[in-house]
């Protein structure tokens, strides 16, 4: 309710949909015969755009808070909208049709490239992971010859929200200290309010799970449902892997469009003792401290 791009892309739509049929009224009012005939119903459309462009316009007084409203953004948003309701308003086949085929197809894929995210609903356990077997170096001549300088691990990973990977699922990995990566996507303005109308939920804020990496090239990535928005905020695939490093940052279009990928701390893995993982404020991976016995 609190979203002003929502409350002024309505009032601008209706406005300039009112504003459309003035114009297509006021251009036909000069004719004769039929097209002079429609005038009325023209301008009857116009004033009832015009009233309806009154109850978001109050609503965007009432809702948002007043700092939100002097965001420069949201008064270049306000004329883009303005300017396309003008347009559909004075030509309704020829450019409302297309403008609302336009804006479902852009829906459609954000929709689309928003499957396999987790929308972010606060700070909170992330995933659990319960190792088996772990060996280690200096576990001896057997752990050196298995698992070489890293040591190695077998268990099982449970995520705490579902994405684009199993809840739970069997790993092995060829080191005895992990950490869990984590790719967020956080969306600002009309980017936020697209993928609330999308389904995606109201926050704006999505993260998966990208898979367990270790000190070093290690790692076991898990293969996300939709690549369709990393081009739009492209990371380099080696950045944003190494445990407990700054997590790597891609900011798009006029920064509504932020993208991050980070890895937690690296969890020293003792046999049948899990480590947990959670989320921080920011969508950052931690790892978190076992309590001393």
């Amino acid at each position: 309710m609190g979203d002003p791009y929502l409350w002024s892309a309505l009032a601008a739509l209706f406005l300039g949909l009112a504003l459309g049929q003035a114009l297509r009224w006021a251009s036909r009012f000069l004719g004769s015969g039929p097209a002079r005939a429609r005038g009325p119903a023209r301008s009857a459309r116009a004033l009832a755009f015009a009233a309806l462009a009154l109850l978001p316009a109050a609503a965007l007084l009432v809702y948002p808070s007043k700092a939100s409203l002097a965001d420069p953004e949201l008064a270049y948003w306000t004329a883009s909208v303005l300017g396309l309701g003008a347009l559909a308003g004075f030509w309704p086949r020829a450019a409302g049709i297309p403008l609302a085929a336009a804006l479902a197809a852009a829906l459609a894929v954000l929709g689309s490239g928003l499957s396999g995210w987790v929308e972010f609903g606060g700070p909170g356990p992330l995933a659990s992971l319960l190792p088996y077997e772990v060996l280690r170096p200096e576990d001896g001549a057997l752990g050196d010859a298995v698992s070489g300088a890293r040591g190695s691990f077998r268990g099982e990973l449970e995520l705490a929200e579902r994405d684009s990977v199993p809840i739970a699922q069997s790993l092995a990995m060829a080191s005895a200290e992990v950490a869990v990566a984590v790719e967020s996507i956080e969306l600002g303005g009309p980017l936020r309010l697209a993928a609330a109308i999308a389904g995606r939920g109201p926050g704006g804020r999505f993260y998966r799970v990208v898979g367990l990496v270790a000190p070093g090239a290690e790692r076991a990535l898990f293969p996300g449902a939709s690549a369709l928005l990393d081009p739009v905020a492209p990371l380099a695939p080696e950045l944003g892997f190494e445990p407990g490093a700054p997590a790597a940052r891609a900011e798009a279009l006029l920064g509504f469009f932020l993208r991050r990928r980070g890895s937690s701390e690296g969890a020293r893995l003792v046999s049948l003792e899990p480590a947990r993982f959670s989320l921080d404020a920011e969508m950052s991976p931690l790892l978190e401290r076992r309590r001393a016995p």
